[in-house]
């Protein structure tokens, strides 16, 4: 077989350098990254229905970084402590949540 010409394999090397890549398509597995926390929370409810730790924790970890001042989330991951066992843990994030709903003007029960 025979080798293609210099200049074929030039062309074929630089066609993927003409200009930006495309942005991937989101994954259907994992909600897209927003401005709300919301399909992370899901997300991280439907794992620990699962008793997937890992992944209940990666997924609110996602939401903070998203909304880190959302009590939500702070409560969320107080379950997930709670259900891993961590009582301390999980007391001192409902206490965050807690500050954070007052912040808002909200009451903490």
């Amino acid at each position: 077989m025979r080798k293609p010409p210099w200049w074929v394999v030039l062309l074929l090397l630089s066609v993927g350098c003409t200009g930006p890549s495309p942005r991937p398509l989101p994954s259907l597995a994992s909600p897209e990254v927003g401005k709300t926390p919301q399909p992370w929370l899901a997300q991280a409810r439907r794992a620990m229905e699962r008793r997937d730790w890992v992944r209940a924790e990666s997924s609110l970890e996602q939401a903070l970084r998203i909304a880190p001042r959302d009590p939500a989330v702070w409560l969320a991951l107080a379950r997930l402590r709670e259900s891993q066992g961590q009582w301390q843990e999980a007391e001192r994030l409902r206490a965050r949540a807690c500050r954070l709903r007052r912040r808002q003007g909200e009451v903490c029960d």
